[in-house]
């Protein structure tokens, strides 16, 4: 009896022990920006700032929220981060089907997100600077209902 309780017991802490390394970590920073479903201007770039509290490697994703109002099969973005390291960069993301519908089924909103370089913190206390803005030749862009980034430490 006492070593099928321990056993029990070792099997339970296992199982803690499991789920508390598992790869599914939370980011250390998750936002999203909402967009005017009437448009979104060529010239407004959503912007974001993080602080990095130690020093390491980032990983950084951007994600975007479009709706089925969507008018175009891909979507041009702009991302400029400004810190710690200066960089500009554009992204296309396909958004539509073939069709030129959004995927969603009629569900309303479809997720996109690519992942953008790491960044590399050198010093404590760096600050993640980040603008986005579309890319496309329309200057009134509608149907992109939120703009996002996560941030997640490498390691």
């Amino acid at each position: 009896m006492k070593r099928q309780r321990r056993n029990t017991i070792l099997y339970l802490l296992t199982a803690v022990a499991l789920v508390m390394t598992s790869c599914n970590r939370l980011p250390l920073y998750s936002h999203y920006e909402p967009i005017d479903m009437q448009g979104w201007q060529q010239t407004d770039s959503v912007r974001f700032v993080v602080p990095l509290k130690q020093a390491g490697t980032y990983q950084v994703k951007m994600h975007v929220r479009a709706t089925s109002i969507y008018p175009y099969t891909e979507l041009t973005l702009t991302i400029h981060q400004k810190s710690p390291v200066d960089y500009t960069e554009r992204i296309n993301l396909d958004i539509n089907n073939d069709e030129g519908s959004t995927s969603n089924e009629g569900y309303g909103i479809n997720d996109y997100s690519a992942t953008l370089h790491d960044v590399v913190a050198t010093h404590d206390d760096d600050t993640l600077a980040i603008a986005i803005a579309h890319g496309m030749a329309r200057e009134l862009l509608p149907g992109i209902a939120d703009v996002g980034i996560t941030v997640n430490i490498e390691r």
